[in-house]
């Protein structure tokens, strides 16, 4: 969603070397309707480092040096996500820092892959189907499934200048493709614009309903250094309703703020 012109988010330009290090928890838990629960969590800890800066775009290495998932029911996603640490993945993005497309696959697949051998050997088959189904994506597909918190980010880090407010869209409604309809509404928000730490707020927020017992709800809140134009602190929380029952998602991602022109970090 594109915002009137107004403040300069990112008023220092992306640079060659470049780093900022980040900490991602996700947490997801899911209640049915008979009353059975299950929940799930993951910590990752990683490091951005600025490879190239293009008009369209960075060139960015990606390489997550912490990782921890658990889950009761799928004990194996520990190793699954931990089979990335320290595999450095050289990624294509758009300004924002969306990621495109995984430039050094082949070797990171292969790294991966050995990674899950060491990890996991009593889950091969699960092993091999997950680096099975990744090859096959396309690459802007894989980029977003593998560095789905890069995604997150991008979404809240607008390279435009904003205006200072609220946007709504007017309700639409869609059609799935198993026919259903849903009425989806959205809107942006900017503001909160600190000069002294060079910091701003963006928030925005999506729901889709699909008749009187179906819907999905998500929001999106973000603290931005105005300086670099990264995000410092960002928080999104979605919850799906359904017949069957109730999925609560949420996702915290987090850096030390860079200030006024401090270095990076």
């Amino acid at each position: 969603m594109e915002i009137a012109t107004g403040v300069q988010v990112q008023n220092r330009e992306d640079e060659l070397g470049d780093l900022r290090r980040y900490v991602s928890e996700t947490t997801t838990s899911t209640t049915l309707v008979d009353g059975r629960a299950h929940e799930r969590s993951n910590r990752q800890a990683f490091e951005l480092s600025t490879m190239a800066v293009t008009a369209r775009g960075l060139l960015l290495r990606f390489t997550l040096r912490e990782a921890q998932a658990r889950d009761p029911e799928q004990p194996y996603l520990d190793a699954l996500l931990k089979g990335w640490v320290d595999i450095p993945l050289e990624v294509m993005t758009n300004r924002s820092g969306a990621p495109e497309r995984i430039v050094n696959w082949p070797r990171a697949r292969e790294a991966y892959s050995a990674a899950l051998a060491r990890l996991a050997p009593e889950h091969g088959d699960i092993a091999s189907g997950v680096v099975a189904a990744l090859d096959g994506m396309e690459d802007g597909p894989r980029a977003a499934a593998v560095l789905a918190d890069l995604v997150l980010l991008a979404a809240a880090q607008p390279r435009q200048p904003v205006r200072e407010g609220r946007v709504e869209v007017a309700p639409e409604t869609l059609t799935a493709s198993s026919g259903a309809s849903m009425v989806v509404t959205r809107f942006a928000e900017f503001g909160s614009v600190e000069a002294d730490a060079c910091t701003a707020v963006y928030q925005s927020g999506t729901t889709m309903a699909a008749g009187a017992d179906a819907s999905t709800a998500e929001a999106l809140r973000a603290t931005l250094s105005t300086w670099d134009g990264w995000v410092i602190g960002l928080e999104q929380t979605s919850e799906t309703t359904a017949p069957a029952g109730r999925m609560m998602k949420t996702v915290t991602i987090r850096r030390d703020p860079p200030g006024c022109g401090a270095p990076q970090s």
